[in-house]
């Protein structure tokens, strides 16, 4: 015995019944709006990128007398703004990227994060760096690791260093479908990584802060509980 489909007008006279709880959607309808944009081959336009939403929220405005066309249109727009809102997101954190191998050089540059977690090669975001050097346009910021026995746990976000090592470009995904690590750093705005061949000099100029502060309180915790915890 088959199974009567419901027609189209009743799905949506339900769906207009439920109205009040269309908000839940929203984040799902922005969610596959940027879904989209991540599975596009190449970068988009901005007009593209933006039209799709300003004729969906347009053509929703005219329609609302017609409930069925209006909810359409506003599945549509809610995508069209979550691939709108990814576009505007690259074009904001987008940053030069390291094209090759560069190094040994050493800049100035200014500490905006460090990791120095027991039993890891400490690490570090660095911002504030020269626009070129080798010839190559540098990045905005790069994420550099240093060795165990560098000292650089004396140094907080604020600080001014030195940095002398090799910087590379960020390393993309190693197997198809996997991790995309250069795309997660490049949103972050970072351009390149490396690490340093010599231990960080620290220079004056250094401006504390609340992250100096934070790191100064984790570094403690840290010191205090014993392992493996």
């Amino acid at each position: 015995m088959k199974t009567a489909l419901p027609r189209p007008a009743a799905v949506a006279d339900l769906l207009v019944g439920m109205r009040d709880r269309w908000f839940l959607w929203l984040p799902v309808g922005i969610a596959a709006g940027i879904g989209l944009y991540f599975a596009l081959p190449g970068e988009p336009g901005l007009v593209v990128s933006f039209a799709p939403a300003i004729v969906f929220i347009g053509a929703f405005m005219v329609s609302r007398r017609r409930p069925g066309l209006a909810l359409a249109l506003l599945a549509l727009a809610v995508v069209a703004l979550g691939f709108a809102a990814a576009r505007l997101r690259a074009e904001m954190v987008g940053t030069p990227v390291l094209a090759q191998r560069l190094g040994p050089i050493s800049f100035n540059a200014g500490i905006e994060a460090i990791e120095a977690r027991p039993g890891e090669r400490p690490r570090a975001v660095l911002g504030d760096l020269p626009t070129r050097a080798g010839g190559l346009v540098l990045p905005r910021r790069v994420r550099v690791t240093f060795d165990p026995d560098m000292a650089v746990a004396r140094f907080f976000p604020g600080d001014r260093i030195r940095f002398t090592g090799m910087l590379l470009p960020a390393p993309g995904p190693v197997l198809p479908g996997a991790p995309d690590y250069a795309r997660n750093l490049w949103f972050d705005g970072i351009g390149a990584v490396g690490y340093a061949t010599a231990a960080p000099e620290g220079l004056a100029g250094g401006a504390g802060g609340l992250d100096a502060w934070r790191q100064r309180a984790a570094d403690g915790v840290v010191a205090a509980m014993p392992a493996p915890e």
